[in-house]
């Protein structure tokens, strides 16, 4: 195929010619500056969207720490408190202990007291009898 010579564009007037170059030339940079600055201002609301977030996470986290501070006097305080209480309830304990063990020693020295009561009771018992079979034998021997 037999390549066909491209027809020739009529060229600009010179004077159009320098006004028009300068002129794309401005109006493509002006394009590509507005882009860029619409870039840019995006990406900076971007940037205060962002920050807004990070101050409202630190808000957060300062509350959450306030909160956690908070919870943390209020276990102290009820840890003292039931420390408190375990310790009376251990005092109470060891009163009852010690009135429990009073009450079992004065039992056993009243049982006690009791036994050797009816052991002397018993033993007078078996000496009088034992006296009385001693005079017995001796009556049957004299006789």
């Amino acid at each position: 195929m037999p390549c066909l010579p491209l027809p020739s564009m009529p060229s600009l007037p010179p004077e159009l010619g320098d006004w028009f170059a300068p002129s794309v030339f401005l109006a493509v940079l002006g394009l590509i500056l507005g882009l860029q600055g619409k870039r840019i201002d995006e990406q900076g609301k971007r940037i205060d969207e962002q920050g807004k977030r990070i101050d409202e996470l630190r808000a957060d986290l300062k509350a959450s720490e306030t909160r956690q501070q908070q919870d943390m006097k209020e276990l102290r305080t009820e840890m003292k408190a039931s420390e408190v209480r375990q310790q009376q309830d251990m005092k109470e304990l060891r009163t009852e202990v010690k009135e429990g063990f009073a009450q079992c020693r004065a039992e056993q020295r009243e049982g006690f007291a009791q036994c050797r009561a009816e052991q002397r009771e018993d033993n007078r018992a078996l000496n009088e009898k034992l006296d009385r079979l001693v005079e017995a034998l001796l009556t049957t021997r004299q006789s």
